[in-house]
């Protein structure tokens, strides 16, 4: 974790877990402030990180890299996010929405998020993806 950063007591309470499996658990508090920054990189919230610890404690009998388990159990756990329902404007059918709309330009037309909160939240996720590209 980065200095002054503050830890989420549920990312402490989880890492703490893996102390029931003497062979994995970190031997250093620098191995533990690792297992909490990959919690805390990886997992939503305090259910998403028990679910992941109760797998690793449940069926990892031997690994190379704990963090590299972790993540890789945390993808295959991770429930996916609802999106916001669309609007009138990016609706294409019942239920269905588009991922992009129409826009006009004065040079012409092009695409973009739409500005009802689901295509707020994906232009969010457009910035976030970019953001951890570099």
């Amino acid at each position: 974790m980065e200095a002054n950063q503050v830890v989420p007591e549920w990312a402490e309470r989880q890492a703490a877990r893996l102390d029931a499996a003497p062979a994995l658990a970190p031997k250093t508090q620098q191995g533990r402030d690792e297992v909490i920054d990959c919690l805390v990189r990886n997992c939503r919230n305090e259910d998403e990180a028990r679910r992941v610890i109760t797998a690793v404690l449940d069926g990892v009998c031997r690994c190379q890299n704990l963090t590299a388990e972790i993540a890789a159990i945390a993808r295959e756990i991770r429930s996916p996010e609802q999106l916001p329902p669309g609007c009138a404007a990016c609706k294409v059918g019942p239920g269905l929405w588009a991922p992009f709309v129409t826009t006009e330009h004065p040079g012409g037309f092009g695409s973009a998020r739409c500005t009802c909160p689901r295509g707020k939240w994906l232009a969010a996720h457009d910035r976030n993806r970019e953001a951890t590209r570099g």
